[in-house]
């Protein structure tokens, strides 16, 4: 697999075809990252400097590099790592400022967030993100996004924790991509994805499967050890019990899983604001104890479905 090297304008420079081993992640709702591993040469260390942004031709994400260190094993030969993250953790060096948003849906005040401090650089211009374009480079998955309006009041923090974890709660994705056919565009996107299963009929089944003989080395897990359904939200002035299955079905008996959330930072008297603030405090909280459901496996390289194509 080809990297590109690419320049300030996000265009392709250098091609790097020769290294030992290239570890390419990609995440639905936080930042990916690469570990590339190079004989350490002259030329390499003058390619990968730090800042450098780089590419695969199968991935429409961008990386930056982050690290590169040098190392020599037992024989005396000496190995480059190149480290880095995808552009999405740019919005880790971005805050925002205590701020109000909605009432919207879940996706619209994330997008608004990132446009309002990102895009128009509402506090400083110097925050704006280069070369970023307004909407969406890739068409709506067939998974429907959230449709629940809702209304945040944020504190001061970061713009990347409070989008990821919008994100989390909402089983939302967020990235920063490129436009294949702009390729010196970049878009900010809040999206759900397709559904490839063989339940829908809206697109083809992706299926990888040891039987089909397109997946190998299989492992999996499966904990509910901080699992937690239902949170009690106590605030001086009023109480809310939260669940987290969106449909509000409560559990009960050795299936119920009780969350104690306190709020202490929220000085308004028992109404629908306070209401309002105290279930998305519960929303927030739960959704940090989930349930763990793991898979991992390998797709052979003659494998007949297409990465960014058949499946993402």
């Amino acid at each position: 697999m080809d990297i590109y090297l690419l320049d300030n304008q996000l265009r392709r420079t250098t091609i790097v075809d020769l290294y030992k081993s290239l570890i390419w992640t990609e995440r639905y709702s936080e930042y990916g990252d690469f570990e590339l591993v190079l004989h350490n040469t002259r030329n390499n260390l003058n390619l990968f400097q730090n800042g450098t942004r780089i590419r695969i031709a199968k991935s429409n994400r961008i990386m930056e590099v982050e690290t590169v260190s040098v190392k020599e094993d037992a024989d005396g030969a000496e190995t480059l790592t190149v480290t880095g993250r995808s552009l999405e953790f740019v919005l880790i060096n971005r805050c925002h400022p205590k701020w109000d948003y909605g009432p919207g849906t879940p996706s619209a005040i994330a997008n608004a967030i990132f446009k309002d401090l990102c895009i128009t650089g509402i506090i400083s211009v110097d925050d704006r993100i280069p070369q970023l374009v307004e909407g969406i480079s890739s068409p709506a998955g067939n998974i429907p996004e959230p449709t629940e309006e809702i209304t945040m009041t944020l504190g001061p923090g970061e713009i990347y924790e409070t989008i990821k974890q919008i994100c989390d709660i909402y089983n939302l994705g967020f990235r920063i991509i490129r436009n294949g056919e702009d390729p010196v565009s970049l878009y900010f996107e809040v999206y759900t994805g397709d559904d490839r299963t063989s339940t829908q009929n809206l697109k083809p089944a992706v299926i990888f499967s040891k039987s089909l003989e397109n997946l190998s080395n299989i492992s999996s897990i499966s904990s509910v050890v901080d699992y937690k359904n239902t949170a009690y939200v106590f605030s001086e002035n009023g109480f809310e019990i939260v669940y987290a299955d969106s449909t509000n079905t409560s559990m009960a008996g050795f299936e119920r899983r009780v969350l104690l959330v306190e709020v202490n930072d929220i000085d308004l008297v028992a109404g629908p604001e306070l209401t309002a603030i105290l279930r998305q405090k519960g929303r927030e909280e739960l959704a940090k104890n989930r349930a763990v459901i793991a898979f991992d496996g390998e797709i052979p390289q003659t494998n007949t479905y297409r990465y960014g194509v058949d499946y993402n």
